[in-house]
């Protein structure tokens, strides 16, 4: 059942990627919340390698590309904090307009990158396990408070309620309740990958987003 849905969720990522593209193909001109396709496609691949795992089977392969899993999330996940500054700016939402936002902004996702390579990818060490149906290489190190994915909700959260509070748009602040909403049901339901679940609609919230922004950007009378 777990491989079903791995499956499924990659097909979903496929399309919301598609979907993206043709979002951000609207655009003038190319800026960096384009970030968001990044993040897409390290779920793409991470869904992707969970779904096919047990036809490659144990060995250095599958192995290999589990070690990619480890690093898109480290290198990707980060960047969700340039794209909501990146919108917040398309939107004029103040705190987004100085040129210290914007040196803050870059130097805290760089840093996030850094540190969750030093707490998590420095001593990755993999070992192979079955979870139901689905073959997997998985982290047997002790693993530290997740500091980076903590800090990187919480900042997409706190954009989510000023896009609510000044523009009316409550999607953002859904999306990562949702998803918060879904590690917290993780503590309960161990052998469901509830939380992937839950970060297909967390994305659809960041699109929705970025489709929101490009109407209110090119309407004349934002």
């Amino acid at each position: 059942m777990n491989r079903t849905i791995y499956s499924l969720l990659t097909i979903s990522y496929i399309v919301l990627f598609i979907w993206g593209i043709r979002l951000f193909r609207k655009q003038k001109q190319v800026d960096s919340s384009i970030v968001l396709l990044f993040v897409i496609f390290g779920l793409i691949y991470d869904n992707l390698v969970l779904s096919v795992g047990r036809f490659i089977g144990e060995g250095q392969l599958l192995e290999n590309l589990s070690y990619l899993r480890f690093w898109l999330h480290t290198l990707f996940t980060p960047l969700l904090i340039i794209f909501v500054w990146q919108i917040s700016k398309n939107l004029r939402l103040k705190w987004a307009n100085s040129e210290i936002s914007k040196v803050t902004i870059f130097l805290l996702t760089l840093g996030l990158i850094i540190y969750q390579w030093y707490q998590s990818i420095r001593q990755l060490k993999l070992e192979v396990n079955w979870e139901r149906d689905v073959l997997l290489y998985e982290n047997i190190v002790e693993q530290k408070i997740p500091f980076m994915v903590l800090i990187t909700t919480a900042i997409v959260g706190w954009v989510g309620i000023l896009l609510w509070k000044h523009q009316k748009f409550y999607w953002l602040f859904v999306g990562t309740a949702i998803m918060i909403f879904g590690s917290i049901l993780t503590i309960w339901l161990k052998n469901v990958p509830i939380m992937n679940l839950f970060e297909l609609l967390f994305i659809v919230s960041l699109l929705l987003t970025k489709k929101f922004q490009l109407r209110r950007t090119a309407s004349p009378f934002t």
